[in-house]
């Protein structure tokens, strides 16, 4: 090169703010740059002008700080960060002695069941069942309490509603009675669990474990799924709700939508269905609601395309003394 051109990556390093470009696009630039050199010495044999070098240095300055507008901070990583800043500010809720972690949700899951319990051939069958569910944790003592209600379920297909009733399989459902179910003596091993509150290290903890896991889904889903459970009717510290939602930053995840008081992002897997999974949270890193979209057919379980099988709004999560 021409030593009165300026040095393009020089440029970069000192105008390319607030995003730095990464060693990647310093090598691409690189390779772009040796190829149009040599083009470059080719031409100047067929006596090509030589203002050709500087003018290719500056399209190549314009294109790798262009290229750099790519990698910066998507509109959900930087939606995250600032709620991550918020979680790590916010003040730690203690739990006292023989208090309780309390959560209220309505909930929509999908239920599974075996068709030869409809008189059907198909393996499995599947329907929606409504439900309202308080849960209260003690950690301390090991103490977990469930009262949950079923609604009336939704079907997708009327013949198989027609056999569920005639079957009284309304019955094993429990439909409108108070479920509740009490655990002592019993520790969530997921939140038992010393989780590092450094996001790499953090990252990493939720890599190893779903590594064990067996799960068919695709490892960024997992972790999505994994950190949800760690914010899901729990009590995380300030400094692992942070960490959380920079691993979830760090995740190939769209921004759906954001207010002034929540934002909802969703990571899209297609194995092994096809399948969007969404959560909003708070501006502290708060879970406010969850949600999963089967994005194609599922014949099996007579399931259409755009079904959602899992919808969760918390609508309450406090420390209390009373069951």
């Amino acid at each position: 090169m021409n030593e009165d051109t300026p040095d393009p990556f020089e440029l970069i390093r000192r105008e390319a703010v607030p995003s730095e470009p990464s060693d990647e696009d310093y090598r691409r630039a690189r390779q772009r740059l040796e190829a149009a050199i040599l083009q470059e010495n080719r031409r100047r044999e067929r006596q090509v002008p030589r203002w050709i070098v500087p003018a290719i240095a500056s399209l190549l300055l314009v294109l790798v700080v262009g290229g750099v507008s790519l990698f910066r901070p998507s509109q959900a990583e930087a939606a995250l960060a600032e709620i991550a800043e918020a979680a790590r500010q916010a003040k730690h809720s203690d739990i006292p002695e023989g208090s309780f972690i309390y959560s209220r949700s309505e909930r929509l899951d999908l239920a599974i069941r075996p068709g030869i319990e409809f008189g059907l051939d198909e393996e499995f069958v599947g329907y929606l069942i409504p439900s309202s569910r308080e849960v209260w944790r003690q950690p301390d003592n090991e103490f977990i309490q469930i009262r949950a209600i079923n609604h009336t379920p939704i079907f997708l297909d009327p013949d198989l509603e027609d056999l569920y009733y005639q079957l009284d399989l309304d019955k094993t459902d429990q439909l409108g009675e108070t479920q509740l179910e009490k655990l002592t003596g019993v520790a969530d091993p997921l939140l038992e669990e010393d989780w590092p509150t450094q996001p790499n290290a953090l990252h990493e903890a939720l890599r190893e474990h779903v590594s064990q896991s067996g799960d068919e889904r695709p490892e960024a889903a997992q972790i999505f799924d994994l950190a949800t459970d760690l914010l899901r009717e729990a009590n995380p510290s300030p400094e692992l709700r942070a960490a959380l939602v920079e691993v979830l930053a760090a995740l190939p995840v769209e921004l759906i939508e954001q207010t002034g008081e929540t934002i909802t992002i969703a990571i899209t897997y297609t194995s092994p269905t096809h399948t969007r999974d969404s959560i909003t949270l708070d501006h502290d890193g708060v879970l406010l609601a969850e949600e999963s979209t089967l994005l194609e057919d599922d014949p099996q379980l007579g399931i259409p395309a755009d079904t959602t099988i899992l919808k969760v709004i918390y609508q309450e999560t406090h420390v209390t003394d009373d069951l």
